[in-house]
């Protein structure tokens, strides 16, 4: 059979987009990132299964699908391959971009996919930068529709003037794409524990500056606690000071009026006489 090929598919003009994930918290995060960077009248539907996928795609005509390829990886596969071997089954357009991601790929499941129909794979964490690029990059690639194969161009490369049906070089293409996959997984595992590191530290670093804050309160309330103590026992002393002093005047005034008061006994006659005289006067 003779290869079909043909070009498809505009971001911008898209209004219908299926993001088939189970995971709500991905499903919220893909729709911010099309709300944010999308066409601005993009509506959206969401599917938790291959069968709830396939149901959304056949009751309305999608331009393009986003989706998790560990649902797991055989119901992927499964998605995939009914999608792009249905045209005389679905009222759908079967060469629609289908961008999949998920936490890491290997090789082996690089190539199942790819072979499946995938447009193009994402590594989470997602990003906006990314994503529409994996977009840009679905729209300008050309459709295959053969006995063999029916999906996206898997050549990457144009080669002129080249008559034969596969390149020689492809299996090195594959190896190389498959590497470079691995390797921004791995950069991706590095950010995303070198984050929590980070998070780690400055978690470490708030509770240590929190039980700094919380021992300088205690030490500053003993501290207050332990100058109240002082000055109530200085004005204490001050008090008991105070009374003594009263208490050492009272006496010192009832010794001098016991010592001003006369002792007949010891007056002599015309003394007493006297004495008594004033005191009738």
């Amino acid at each position: 059979m003779q290869d079909k090929v043909e070009i498809v598919f505009n971001i911008l003009s898209a209004e219908y987009c299926l993001v088939l994930d189970p995971n709500p918290h991905y499903q919220r995060l893909v729709k911010e990132i099309l709300r944010f960077g999308g066409p601005k009248n993009l509506e959206i539907e969401f599917a938790v299964d291959a069968d709830h996928g396939l149901r959304l795609l056949r009751e309305g005509s999608m331009h393009f699908i986003v989706m998790e390829t560990k649902l797991p990886l055989e119901e992927s596969i499964d998605f995939l391959m009914k999608i792009r071997k249905g045209r005389a089954k679905w009222n759908f357009d079967i060469s629609l971009p289908i961008i999949g991601y998920a936490d890491a790929f290997t090789p082996q499941e690089i190539y199942r996919l790819r072979d499946a129909g995938i447009s193009e794979l994402m590594i989470r964490p997602l990003s906006a930068a990314t994503f529409f690029k994996c977009l840009k990059s679905a729209s300008s690639r050309k459709f295959i529709e053969t006995s063999g194969y029916c999906g996206p161009d898997r050549r990457r490369r144009l080669v002129m003037n080249y008559a034969n049906k596969r390149r020689a070089d492809d299996r090195a293409a594959e190896l190389a794409e498959a590497a470079k996959a691995e390797e921004a997984r791995l950069k991706a595992e590095a950010d995303a524990k070198a984050a929590l590191q980070a998070a780690a530290k400055a978690e470490e670093e708030k509770a240590r500056k929190l039980e700094e804050a919380q021992a300088e309160a205690v030490r500053k309330k003993v501290q207050a606690e332990q100058l109240a103590r002082e000055k109530a026992q200085a004005e204490a002393a001050v008090a008991a000071a105070a009374v003594a002093a009263a208490e050492m005047a009272r006496n010192k005034a009832e010794a001098e009026a016991a010592a001003a008061k006369p002792d007949p006994s010891a007056m002599t006659q015309e003394e007493l006489s006297r004495h008594l005289l004033k005191q009738k006067k």
